[in-house]
């Protein structure tokens, strides 16, 4: 399972996990398969910037969507602090001590 993050062309940030095949997909120009997306929004945390994950799509929060590789602007591995609050609002556990 690899957590990514994704800019759109649309200027929306999101996170998802990964779930395209590259072995039977071309990885710099074939579909991104992603699962559980969410967006990131950045929220004023009293002075601060703090990431807040929404669902990407509201009616169905844990579907697997493919992104046509024309609408990303920006593919990277999402850092620590992000994964770990992805992984908590996707996964229902509670990650102590990361």
């Amino acid at each position: 399972m690899e957590i990514r993050s994704f800019k759109l062309a649309s200027s929306e940030e999101i996170i998802g996990r990964l779930e395209t095949n590259f072995l039977t997909t071309d990885a710099k120009t074939g579909p991104v398969t992603l699962s559980k997306v969410r967006l990131i929004v950045p929220m004023n945390n009293g002075g601060s910037i703090a990431p807040m994950l929404l669902p990407w799509i509201l009616s169905d929060q844990d579907a697997t969507v493919t992104i046509d590789r024309k609408n990303i602007v920006a593919e990277v591995t999402a850092v620590k602090e992000i994964e770990d609050i992805y992984l908590r609002h996707t996964s229902g556990l509670a990650l102590g001590g990361r």
